[in-house]
């Protein structure tokens, strides 16, 4: 998201990302992935700077490390995205708890590189109104709680 005086974010959590592939496929059995692996691979999700979160990140790790993520079928859904790793199309990057969602036929590795994670924000208005203001409160007291776990737990 763009950054303007008018919108304030507020931080929530971060994930690490994991690598979702269709168990078939050869680095399904490595016990973690560089994101530079991943060069020549097929993304089934939307890769494009504009868009802003998940695509965003993942194609900024991949531009770091001089590659323009190729395109297979793309969509942006994400369970629609674990559908067509399941049937082979492509591999997906996703935060490790979208793992959850997996159909069978899908195996994820994490990635190793230390800046794959995604973040997650909430936007407000630079002067919120009260009740979106608690919203906030409430919604990084319960986030923060689990982000604070997660780090705990080797994250």
């Amino acid at each position: 998201m763009r950054r303007t005086d008018e919108v304030a974010l507020r931080h929530l959590a971060a994930e690490r990302l994991v690598v979702a592939l269709p168990s078939r496929h050869p680095m399904a059995a490595v016990p973690a992935l560089a994101t530079a692996d991943l060069a020549e691979e097929r993304f089934v999700s939307a890769v494009h700077r504009e868009r802003g979160g998940l695509a965003r990140c993942v194609t900024d790790l991949c531009l770091k490390r001089g590659f323009v993520p190729r395109l297979g079928p793309a969509i942006s859904r994400k369970t629609s995205m674990l559908t067509l790793v399941a049937a082979g199309f492509g591999i997906a990057v996703i935060p490790e708890g979208m793992q959850k969602l997996a159909t069978p036929g899908i195996d994820f590795v994490p990635l190793s590189d230390g800046d794959a994670v995604a973040a997650s924000a909430l936007a407000l208005p630079a002067t919120p109104l009260p009740l979106a203001e608690l919203f906030a409160s409430i919604a990084e007291g319960t986030l923060g709680n689990a982000a604070h776990a997660a780090k705990t737990h080797d994250f």
